[in-house]
C-alpha cells in the first residue's frame, strides 16, 4: 500500500495534470479496495504493550515495530493525498490520530515506568539511535509536510495530544536527536531540525489563535506551569549545541532554527517568567558568544547570540540578568565583535545597555574584575567604551565612601521609633525610606506624611532596594558637585536668590550626561537657595527609569527653615567650594535631623 501512495507522489512530480488525475483515480481505487478487504491500520488501534508484557527494547527487536511505523506513515500519506482535488473521500475520520499519537508517545518514551532494572542502557541507546530516531524523524517530517489546513486540525484535537508530543521531543530529546546519526554524518541532527520546524509551525503567525493557545498551554503543562524551566532547558540545548564538533554539516541550520524559535518564545507574553528569565540562559548565550569568536566556529553563532542576549536583557525588569552578563565578561567580547566589519552596528545597542547598568556596586566590581582578567589593547576600545571604563573607575572609588555613609543611614525613618538602635531594616516599596518594623512603617505612612510623598507604583516591577537607590543617590551627588558651577553659570542672570534649580542627569549610557536645559523656579514649601531637583535617568535591567532626587547644599543642614516632617534618602546634601558646613551633624542627622531638635546653624552671607 505504501508503494501505491509513493507512486501517486511520483505521478505528481513527473506527469501532467490530466495524467495525474487519470492515473491517480485508478491507484486510489486500488487503495480503497485494499482498505475494504484488509485494514492495514488495524495494528494502530491496539494499545501499546505494557512494560511487563514487552519491554521498550523488546518492542524494537520485534518485527511488529515496522508494522506500526508503516501504519503511521500510511495515515499521514492518506491525509496528504486527501487534500488533492477529487480525493477527499480518502479521509473520513480524524479519530485515527488518537491512536497514532498514543503509539508515538510510546515510541518516544524510552524510560517507561516499570521498565525492568536489568535492561542494558547501552542496548537501549542502540535501539534509540538506530530504530527509534530514524522512524520518528520520518513520521515528524511527514506530519509537518502536511498542508496547514490538514496539520492544524490535528493540533486542535485535545484528546490527540499532538502539541505535547512535539514539545516533549523538543524539550527532552535534543541530545539524542543531535547524535542519532553521528556527529560527522551528513544527516546529523536532521531529527532535531524536523522537530524545531514542527514547533515553529505550531507557533507560526498564520496559525489561528486557538492553535497557538493550545500549544502554549501544552508547553506550560509540560513544565508544571513554570515558564522559567523552559528557558533553563533551552540553556541546556545551547550548551549541548556548543559541545558538538564544528564539523557537523547541519550545525548552522540547527543553530539558526534554534535561535528563531527562542526569539519567538521570548516574544510571547504568556511565556515570560514572573520572576524574570533565569540567569543560566544568559550564561549559556555568553558561552555561545565567546565560542563564536573562535575561528573554528562561525561568526553567525556570535551574532545570533548577541541578538538573543539583547532581547533577554531588554525585557528584564531587574538588574540580575545584566549584572550576570557583566560578571561573565560580556563587555570584552562585545568590544572584540565591534572591531569586525559591520560589528559595531550589531553590538552597540547591547554595549549601551551594559554600560547603563553600571550603577550598583556588584555590577561595578564584576565589570572591573572581567577587565582585569582579560586585558585588551586600547585600540580595540571605541571612545564610548573608554568613557564607560573611566566612569566605572570613578564609581569604584565612590564605593568605599558610600559604604560608610550607608551604615550611617540604616536607622528607622520614623522619628518616634521605639527602637532607634535596631539594625534589622526593611525598606518601603519606593526604596527611599527604611523601617525597623511593620508598625513603624504603618505609623510613618499615616502620621509621618510618607503617604503624600511616596512615589511608589504597584504596577511597576523591579522596584529599587533602598541600598541600591542610596548608591544611585551617591553617584548623582558626585556628578552634581562636579557640574555645580557650570549649571549656575548656564542659568546666568535668570537665577534669583531663592530659586530652586531643575536639571536632568542621564546615567543610561555609562558616563553621566547632563541635559542641555536647566530650569530655575521658585522654591518648594521651604525657603532655601540653590535647592536642586535632579531627575536621574538610569537602567533597571532593560528598563529605562527616572527618579527625582532633592539635593540641598551642605551649609543648609540643620537650619530651622528645613524642619520638614519627612525626609527621604534622596533628600541628600552636596558640597560646593564656597559653603559653610555644620560639622557637628552626622550624615543621618543631615537627612533626618536630631530627635531632640537641631540647633540653628550658620547662614551663608
Amino acid at each position: 500500500m505504501l508503494q501505491v501512495i509513493q507512486n501517486v507522489f511520483a505521478i505528481e512530480e513527473n506527469g501532467s495534470t490530466l495524467t495525474l488525475h487519470t492515473r491517480a483515480k485508478a491507484d486510489i481505487a486500488i487503495i480503497l479496495a485494499i482498505l475494504k478487504r484488509h485494514d492495514p491500520l488495524r495494528i494502530l488501534r491496539y494499545e501499546p504493550p505494557s512494560p511487563d508484557v514487552l519491554s521498550y527494547t523488546g518492542f524494537w527487536k520485534d518485527p511488529t515495530y515496522a508494522d506500526v511505523v508503516d501504519g503511521i506513515m500510511c495515515v499521514t500519506g492518506l491525509r496528504s493525498l486527501s487534500d488533492r482535488p477529487n480525493l477527499a473521500n480518502l479521509w473520513t475520520d480524524d479519530s485515527i490520530w488518537t491512536h497514532v499519537f498514543k503509539w508515538l508517545e510510546y515510541m518516544s518514551t524510552p524510560n517507561r515506568e516499570f521498565e525492568p532494572a536489568e535492561v542494558d542502557l547501552a542496548d537501549r541507546d542502540f535501539f534509540l539511535h538506530h530504530f527509534a530516531c530514524p522512524s520518528i524523524d520520518a513520521i515528524v517530517f511527514s506530519l509537518i509536510d502536511l498542508a496547514t489546513d490538514s496539520f492544524e486540525p490535528i493540533l486542535l484535537l485535545p484528546e490527540v495530544g499532538a502539541a505535547s508530543f512535539f514539545i516533549r521531543l523538543w524539550l527532552y530529546w535534543p541530545g539524542l536527536c543531535l547524535t542519532a546519526d553521528g556527529a560527522e554524518h551528513e544527516n546529523s541532527g536532521k531529527l532535531l531540525i524536523s522537530i524545531l520546524e514542527a514547533i515553529q509551525t505550531c507557533l507560526a503567525p498564520y496559525m489561528v489563535e486557538a492553535t497557538r493557545e493550545i500549544v502554549m498551554r501544552n508547553m506550560l503543562s509540560t513544565v508544571a506551569n513554570r515558564p522559567d524551566r523552559i528557558f533553563r532547558i533551552i540553556a541546556g540545548h545551547i550548551d549541548h549545541l556548543l559541545a558538538l564538533t564544528p564539523r557537523s554539516a547541519s550545525e548552522q541550520e540547527i543553530w539558526s532554527l534554534h535561535v528563531q524559535l527562542v526569539s519567538m518564545l521570548a516574544d510571547l507574553p504568556a511565556l515570560r517568567p514572573k520572576g524574570g528569565y533565569p540567569r543560566r540562559i544568559v550564561r549559556s548565550l555568553l558561552a555561545a558568544l565567546h565560542a563564536g569568536l573562535v575561528p573554528l566556529r562561525g561568526a553567525y553563532i556570535a551574532e545570533s547570540a548577541c541578538n538573543l542576549l539583547q532581547k533577554f536583557l531588554e525585557s528584564s525588569t531587574d538588574a540580575h540578568l545584566v549584572t550576570t552578563a557583566i560578571r561573565h565578561g560580556i563587555f570584552p567580547d562585545l568590544c572584540i565583535m565591534s572591531t569586525a566589519p559591520g560589528g559595531e552596528a550589531v553590538v552597540r545597542p547591547t554595549l549601551v545597555l551594559v554600560a547603563g547598568a553600571l550603577t550598583t556596586p556588584t555590577a561595578l566590581r564584576g565589570f572591573h574584575n572581567t577587565l582585569s582578567m582579560r586585558r585588551m589593547p586600547q585600540l580595540q576600545y571605541t571612545r564610548q567604551d573608554k568613557d564607560t571604563i573611566l566612569s566605572c573607575e570613578q564609581r569604584l572609588a565612590l564605593i568605599t565612601k558610600w559604604q560608610t555613609e550607608w551604615a550611617d543611614l540604616q536607622t528607622c525613618g520614623r522619628r518616634e521609633c521605639p527602637d532607634p538602635d535596631s539594625t534589622d531594616m526593611r525598606a518601603c516599596i519606593c526604596g527611599e525610606v527604611l523601617y525597623c518594623s511593620v508598625e513603624c512603617q504603618r505609623a510613618h505612612w499615616v502620621d509621618g506624611g510618607h503617604r503624600r510623598t511616596c512615589n511608589r507604583d504597584t504596577k511597576v516591577h523591579g522596584v529599587l532596594s533602598a541600598k541600591a537607590f542610596s548608591f544611585l543617590v551617591a553617584i548623582a551627588r558626585v556628578n552634581l558637585e562636579g557640574a555645580y558651577k557650570e549649571i549656575i553659570q548656564r542659568l546666568g542672570d535668570t537665577l534669583q536668590g531663592e530659586d530652586s534649580i531643575s536639571v536632568a542627569l542621564d546615567l543610561t549610557y555609562g558616563h553621566a550626561r547632563w541635559s542641555n536645559r536647566a530650569q530655575a523656579f521658585p522654591g518648594f514649601d521651604f525657603a532655601t537657595c540653590r535647592t536642586f531637583l535632579v531627575n536621574v535617568a538610569f537602567r533597571q535591567g532593560g528598563r529605562r527609569c527616572t527618579r527625582p532626587m532633592l539635593f540641598f547644599p551642605d551649609w543648609s543642614a540643620g537650619h530651622a527653615n528645613l524642619n520638614m516632617a519627612y525626609r527621604s534618602l534622596s533628600q541628600s546634601w552636596f558640597k560646593t567650594d564656597d559653603t559653610l558646613m555644620e560639622e557637628s551633624l552626622t550624615r543621618r542627622e543631615r537627612l533626618f535631623g536630631r530627635p531632640e531638635g537641631v540647633p540653628k546653624g550658620p547662614r551663608r552671607e
